[in-house]
């Protein structure tokens, strides 16, 4: 396929292709350059994939110290 850069650098992708990895508006991609030749690679969002990790909101550093509190009982009976 041949594409066309416009004069703001912007180039189309084209449909078959965004459908193909998934690219909708707001996608990120990473380009660099690969032996001479400009390659794009999509980002996943890390933040995004992430999500559901960790126990609800403020319960993150209960979780901490809770994990920690049990690491010094441990280690108090290792004593």
């Amino acid at each position: 396929m041949i594409v066309t850069v416009s004069s703001k650098g912007q180039v189309v992708i084209p449909a078959e292709i965004r459908r193909k990895f998934g690219l909708r508006k707001g996608k990120r991609l990473a380009v660099f350059v690969e032996d001479e030749k400009i390659v794009l690679k999509p980002v996943e969002d890390l933040l995004r994939r992430g999500r559901g990790l960790l126990p609800k909101k403020g319960m993150a550093l209960k979780v901490l110290l809770e994990e920690r509190r049990k690491e010094e009982r441990s280690e108090e009976v290792c004593l």
